[in-house]
């Protein structure tokens, strides 16, 4: 243990004895490499690397890939549970997948989109109706119908050859209401938020 008295430099003493000392006293420790950490030593000293790797966040909607489909974890749109394939997302054993099937558009990329379908004369999500709220797999992002909405969940983007999805760039992270707003003598607008 040092003694921290000995570092103490009065006006006009020299520094370097001091300095020396410090030196001296750090040497003793040795340095390890802990998990995730790396040490490369040099001669002008020893760097530390850390390759820290976050933890993955589990959010609603969570779009992951694997074999050429595509996973939606669980998330509602106005408490509502969107389906894939006619099955609702929360659905456990087989989990509700969608295939790649479709291409991307000209610039390698297509979308997982939830599609909200209201009644055109409340505007509303019908909550019995189960194609109601839909994940599809889409190339635009343009809607089909005044009625049908959509708001996309992730971005898939394909390799050049456009034959396979090299990352997915995920876009909602929590679960969504939804507003339908009427116009008149144009189509309405649907406005989605976060919860």
């Amino acid at each position: 243990m040092i003694d921290l008295r000995k570092l103490r430099v009065r006006p006009g003493e020299p520094v370097l004895p001091a300095w020396n000392r410090l030196l001296d006293w750090a040497k003793q420790f040795r340095l390890y490499a802990g998990r995730g950490v790396r040490l490369q030593r040099t001669p002008n000293g020893t760097y530390v690397i850390a390759d820290l790797r976050t933890t993955p966040w589990n959010h609603p909607f969570k779009v992951s890939l694997a074999d050429r489909e595509v996973t939606v974890a669980f998330g509602t749109v106005q408490d509502v549970v969107p389906r894939i394939g006619g099955r609702a997302i929360d659905e456990p054993v087989p989990v509700p997948r969608l295939r790649l099937d479709g291409g991307p558009d000209k610039d390698g990329r297509s979308w997982v989109v939830i599609e909200v379908k209201v009644n055109g004369k409340s505007g509303e999500i019908d909550p019995k109706d189960k194609d109601a709220v839909l994940i599809r797999l889409v190339s635009n992002l343009d809607r089909q119908t005044a009625n049908v909405g959509r708001h996309p969940l992730a971005m898939l983007i394909w390799d050049a050859g456009r034959t396979s999805v090299i990352r997915v760039r995920q876009i909602t992270h929590f679960d969504l209401r939804h507003l339908y707003v009427k116009a008149e003598g144009k189509p309405g607008r649907h406005i989605f938020w976060a919860t």
